[in-house]
């Protein structure tokens, strides 16, 4: 039984999630490039082993649910941590805002719960493996795209709840929190190029200031490794008259190779999609 192109693509794109960022980039390169060309193999009694267990460290990353979670709470600490940097907030103001992340938190959970009940357990063949992983991803992604981002309860609270100078101290913070965020992250992309195609120093200069000019920073922090897609995503949709002429004809053609994947990528929009759920 010959494999489906895009269960091996499946495979190549999720293994990037038990990986540091910085290989993860190279590796899907790498991984998709080679599911593509085994495309035609036989795969013979492919079968899958599929219990609760399992499931979660799939969603979570080789974590428990236990553990997400706690994880999610000390995020939401963080999140209203920073809130308070804005100016002070008020007993009433922390606990409203705690609810809210809470909520998030809640809701969340209870769907993964209801989304894990569901899945087929035991010996899994080929085709409800394929099936599982396609109910699986939206809600692996809604987690690791964050709890209390855009749209979640959490931000929605944060509007109606802060006075109109604490709104204008959090907006400033908080764009200077995402580009910091994104310039560490250009440097961290330019950092895996450079693993296939060597940069000089006025090259790296030069695509730093096309980044940080000619792109802007997500409207939020992604976790995980959005931020990096994002970044990888925003460099292959810059004009090709932009970045040709940084490198070398000898350089250009690996350069591109690796880049332009990552243009109209689909795990950026997943990520995208995730935010809105």
């Amino acid at each position: 039984m010959k494999p489906h192109r895009s269960l091996l693509l499946l495979f190549a794109t999720t293994a990037l999630f038990a990986v540091p960022p910085m290989a993860s980039a190279l590796d899907e390169v790498i991984a998709v490039d080679a599911a593509v060309e085994a495309e035609g193999e036989v795969v013979e009694n492919f079968v899958a082993e599929v219990n609760v267990q399992n499931i979660d460290q799939w969603v979570f990353r080789n974590q428990t649910m236990a553990q997400a979670r706690t994880m999610a709470q000390n995020s939401l600490q963080v999140q209203v941590d920073f809130v308070n940097l804005a100016g002070p907030l008020t007993e009433i103001q922390r606990l409203k805002l705690m609810l809210a992340g809470q909520g998030d938190i809640n809701r969340f959970f209870e769907d993964y719960e209801i989304l894990r009940a569901s899945l087929p357990k035991g010996r899994v063949g080929q085709n409800d493996w394929q099936q599982m992983w396609q109910r699986i991803q939206p809600i692996q992604l809604r987690q690791q795209a964050g709890l209390h981002g855009p749209g979640s309860l959490f931000q929605r609270t944060v509007k109606a709840l802060l006075t109109s100078e604490q709104k204008a101290k959090f907006e400033v913070l908080d764009k200077e929190r995402r580009t910091k965020h994104y310039q560490a992250t250009i440097r961290v992309a330019l950092t895996t190029i450079e693993t296939k195609v060597p940069l000089t120093v006025a090259q790296r200069k030069r695509l730093i200031e096309l980044l940080t000019t000619k792109t802007r920073p997500p409207e939020r922090v992604l976790p995980q490794y959005g931020d990096f897609y994002y970044v990888m995503s925003q460099l292959a949709a810059l004009p090709e008259e932009d970045l040709k002429p940084i490198f070398e004809p000898r350089e250009w053609k690996p350069f591109s190779t690796m880049v332009m994947p990552y243009k109209n990528n689909q795990i950026m929009r997943q990520f995208e999609a995730a935010e809105v759920e």
